[in-house]
C-alpha cells in the first residue's frame, strides 16, 4: 500500500487538532456544568485587592475606562521601585520621539544585569504588554500581577524564576491616542510612529523598538520563555482567553512539544480551577451567535510566518505563548482573563 505523505505544516497541526480534540470533550461536560464558572463579562467582586492609591494601575483608578500611557506607567514604576528591594527598572529603548520603553526585572534576591541572572541559575521568564497599543489588557494585568509579587500573596513566584515586564513595547504607538468602539474607548495606534506594524518585524527587523528588544532583553537575558498578550479583536467567543505557542514547523519540537502537551494542560487547570474563567486554543467565534456554544477547529488561526514575535522566538529553542482575550468582553474581564492566565502560567 502507498504511503501517503502529509506537507510538514499540515500534519503538525492536524495533530494538534486530534490532540485538543480529545482533551477538549473530556473536560468540556465538566466546566460548563461549574456553576462558579464565570462566563461574558463577568468577574469576581473585588478580585484585585485593596491598594493603596499610588499602587493602583490606570485602568482601576478609571473604573476600566482607561489605559496607561508611558507617563503612568513610570509613575507606578517609581512608587515601587521605593517600596521593595526585588525590583529594578531598566531602559530597554528610547525611541526617536524621545519616549522610553522600560522593562522591569524581579527577582529575589534583586538581580541587575543579565550576567548576575545566569549566575544566579533561575530562569529569565519574559511578559510583554502593548506590541499592539489598542490591545492593552495584558499590559494592565502584568503591573497587577507585579503588585501581587512584591506586595501581596505572590512573593514565592520569585523562588525559581526571574521575572521580566516590558507593560509597553510600542510606546509612540500608544500615545497615537484615537477612538475605538469597545472600551477602553481612547487606545493608542497599533504600528509605531514611523507607521510600522511591530509584531510584523521579527525577522526584518527594520524597525528600532525590535531591533532594541533583540539586542537589549531577548539576546542578552536569554528567557527560558516569551509571554505576549493581545486582543482577538470584537468577536464572541465561549472562554476568556485563547492562547498560542510558536507554530513554525521548522522550530525545535522540545520547547514547542512541552509548551503545547504539558504546560497548556495544567495552566488551563490553573485558570478554571483558580479563577472559574475557561482557556482554550486560539480560535476565530461565530458572528450571529451570544451566548457562544460553538468550540470549533475549522477557522482556528494558526499562521507559520516566523515575522511574528512568538513564532520567531520559538526558532531560538525557546518557548513562547501568544493569549488573546475576547473583544466583545468588558475591558475589565479582559484585564482578570490575562490576570488568571499570567498568575497561573508563572
Amino acid at each position: 500500500m502507498r504511503m501517503i505523505r502529509l506537507p510538514v505544516p499540515v500534519a503538525f497541526f492536524l495533530s494538534l487538532t486530534l490532540t485538543f480534540n480529545i482533551a477538549v470533550s473530556q473536560e468540556l461536560t465538566s466546566v460548563l456544568s461549574d456553576p462558579e464558572m464565570l462566563w461574558g463579562s463577568e468577574v469576581p467582586d473585588g478580585w484585585s485587592g485593596e491598594w493603596p492609591e499610588e499602587l493602583l494601575t490606570v485602568a482601576e483608578k478609571s473604573d476600566f475606562t482607561r489605559s496607561m500611557i508611558a507617563r503612568d506607567v513610570h509613575e507606578f514604576l517609581d512608587a515601587v521601585k521605593w517600596r521593595s528591594e526585588n525590583v529594578h527598572v531598566f531602559d530597554l529603548f528610547t525611541t526617536p520621539s524621545g519616549r522610553v520603553s522600560s522593562a522591569i526585572v524581579l527577582a529575589n534576591p534583586r538581580v541587575t544585569s543579565a550576567r548576575e541572572a545566569r549566575e544566579s541559575g533561575k530562569p529569565v521568564i519574559y511578559l510583554q504588554g502593548k506590541i499592539h497599543p489598542p490591545e492593552p489588557e495584558g499590559a494592565e494585568a502584568s503591573l497587577m500581577v507585579l503588585r501581587d509579587i512584591l506586595f501581596g500573596e505572590k512573593r514565592h513566584l520569585l523562588d525559581n524564576q526571574i521575572i521580566i515586564i516590558t507593560p509597553i513595547l510600542n510606546v509612540d504607538g500608544t500615545e497615537k491616542l484615537s477612538p475605538q468602539d469597545q472600551g477602553p474607548h481612547i487606545v493608542g495606534k497599533r504600528t509605531n510612529a514611523g507607521g510600522f506594524d511591530l509584531n510584523r518585524d521579527a525577522v526584518k527587523l527594520e524597525t528600532l523598538e525590535v531591533n532594541a528588544l533583540y539586542e537589549n532583553l531577548l539576546n542578552s537575558w536569554d528567557p527560558l520563555l516569551f509571554f505576549d498578550s493581545h486582543r482577538m479583536g470584537s468577536g464572541n467567543v465561549a472562554y476568556g482567553i485563547g492562547c498560542s505557542n510558536s507554530t513554525i514547523p521548522a522550530a525545535h519540537p522540545g520547547p514547542r512539544g512541552y509548551v503545547w502537551e504539558e504546560l497548556f494542560p495544567a495552566v488551563f487547570d490553573g485558570v478554571r480551577r483558580e479563577y472559574k474563567v475557561e482557556a482554550f486554543t486560539h480560535a476565530l467565534w461565530m458572528e450571529d451567535e451570544w451566548p457562544p456554544r460553538t468550540w470549533h477547529y475549522d477557522g482556528t488561526i494558526w499562521a507559520v510566518d516566523a515575522k511574528f514575535a512568538v513564532n520567531a522566538y520559538g526558532l531560538r529553542n525557546r518557548m513562547s505563548i501568544l493569549c488573546e482575550t475576547p473583544g466583545a468582553a468588558s475591558f475589565e474581564r479582559q484585564v482578570f482573563a490575562q490576570y488568571a492566565w499570567i498568575s497561573s502560567l508563572l
